[in-house]
């Protein structure tokens, strides 16, 4: 009886052993797809019948990439990936550690290079400067003791690069294209006599026209595709309202609703109260309290809060 028990023992033994495909002396071999959670991956045997799985392994994550950018309002995210079993993790990038950009107006608009500025991004804006502003003269002071020759040389102005300020040969120079010839009109599209190139004027000039009208004349648009150059009274010049375009946020990351800012349409100007109303991705439409005077496409409006430089675009 005792020797029947025995038997049937290792019987049931062997049975259970060829139910499992595995026993003492089988060897694993795993592989297949990886099976992964946030500590790390394993595979199954890959042996009919058999669910071993192997010694979970820590993940090994790349370098990541960065989704989206930190502002210095809102925090970024950044996304690892195992370079084994490809499973994703993804990390918080604090906000940028620094204020929004602040300017300080040199009491000299000359001397004021922030309006220039607006087009950078938010980060890069953080490792710029822009201009000595009102330390000039204790700049020019320290370079005078040092023996520079650039001590006492005069500030850039205007188009620096061109001599004498004659920008209209400039461009016929370098484009290797005289000017042509084109119609004054006036607002209405009444022909009034003929100019020498529409690079030879700009908006709100009145002298050097080289036409007489019986009253002062201003240049109040220009129309490249048809060189034609409207000549119309100073009142002509204001507007209260103008466009732009390819505007750049610096300060904020967005405008939902109408803002309340300064804003100016000339490095030059002083700047004026006015509200931006976003009218798409990157498109504005600025709303001045008072009307401003010759707003020309072409050139930059850079609107602030305060001392803060919000962001600007380009006149339509």
């Amino acid at each position: 009886m005792k020797k029947a028990l025995i038997i049937l023992f290792l019987a049931l033994a062997v049975v259970a052993l060829c139910l499992t495909g595995c026993g003492p002396s089988h060897t694993h071999e795993f592989g297949g797809k990886y099976l992964y959670d946030a500590n790390g991956h394993w595979q199954l045997c890959q042996l009919e019948d058999c669910d071993e799985a192997s010694p979970k392994t820590p993940h090994e994550w790349n370098a990541g990439e960065e989704t989206i950018a930190p502002t210095y309002t809102q925090q970024g995210k950044k996304v690892f990936t195992c370079t084994t079993c490809g499973a994703t993790k993804e990390e918080s990038i604090p906000a940028l550690d620094v204020a929004p950009s602040t300017v300080v107006f040199s009491s000299e608009l000359s001397l004021d290079k922030v309006y220039d500025s607006y087009p950078v991004t938010l980060t890069s804006s953080h490792y710029s400067t822009t201009g000595n502003g009102d330390v000039t003269a204790e700049i020019r002071a320290l370079a005078s003791e040092q023996g520079f020759e650039t001590a006492h040389k005069s500030d850039s102005q205007d188009i620096c690069f061109v001599p004498d300020g004659a920008y209209a040969e400039f461009i016929e120079s370098y484009t290797g294209k005289p000017a042509e010839a084109g119609d004054f009109v006036d607002r209405d599209g009444k022909i009034l006599g003929q100019h020498k190139g529409i690079i030879h004027y700009t908006i709100g000039q009145r002298k050097g026209l080289g036409i007489a009208l019986g009253a002062p004349a201003f240049v109040c648009g220009k129309d490249p595709e048809t060189r034609r150059v409207v000549l119309g009274s100073n009142d002509d010049l204001f507007s209260r309202e103008i466009k732009l375009r390819d505007v750049n946020l610096l300060s904020v990351d967005s405008i939902d609703t109408p803002m309340k800012v300064t804003a100016r349409i000339r490095s030059t100007h002083k700047g004026s109260s006015a509200t931006v109303v976003m009218t798409g991705t990157d498109t504005a439409l600025v709303i001045f309290d008072e009307p401003q005077r010759a707003a020309c496409a072409g050139q930059s409006c850079v609107f602030y809060d305060g001392d803060v430089v919000v962001g600007g675009g380009i006149i339509r």
